[in-house]
């Protein structure tokens, strides 16, 4: 009877932090809009952040269907540093999306960029087949660029194993 009464005591305790866990994990983002001190969850509208090589960085208010372009005119263009060929500019918008603009490589190097690679590039890394290169090519078409190679681990994209194969083998 005691074992059971513990057994029960356990389970509810795990239950709590799952539910505590949970809810650490699900933050909102925290939306920045110096010009208006009221922000609304109007229908179609959503708040997009943009940082590194553009003009103006920062979190837009943007329509639900506009799309990289949008932005990137709204944050003044691109600044003269800019690796513009990283970039989609027909991606839809998406609300909570961050999106980084490189600078250009300046020097060569024989890595695979896991921000620019297309799928037979990243199938030459060791560990990583059709399923995995389509797996990191998706998470970076919905969510935006890499901002460093261990979002590979970060995002469970490719487990730490696998990571540790290839961290010398990639770049951003």
């Amino acid at each position: 009877m005691k074992k059971n009464i513990v057994i029960g005591i356990a389970i509810f305790v795990l239950i709590i932090c799952g539910i505590i866990i949970n809810m650490i994990n699900q933050k909102e983002p925290v939306i920045i809009d110096a010009g208006n001190d009221d922000i609304s969850d109007s229908p179609g509208v959503i708040y997009v952040h943009i940082s590194g090589e553009v003009v103006r960085p920062g979190v837009y208010e943007m329509d639900i269907d506009d799309r990289v372009n949008d932005l990137i005119i709204l944050a003044g263009g691109f600044t003269s540093h800019a690796d513009t060929d990283s970039i989609n500019l027909v991606q839809k918008l998406v609300d909570g999306m961050k999106i980084i603009v490189r600078p250009k490589e300046t020097k060569i190097t024989n890595k695979i960029s896991i921000n620019k690679a297309t799928i037979d590039d990243l199938k030459k890394l060791d560990g990583i087949g059709d399923a995995k290169a389509r797996a990191i090519i998706e998470h970076r078409n919905n969510y935006g660029l890499f901002s460093s190679i261990e979002d590979l681990v970060i995002y469970k994209i490719i487990s730490e194993k696998d990571f540790e194969k290839i961290k010398d083998d990639i770049c951003t």
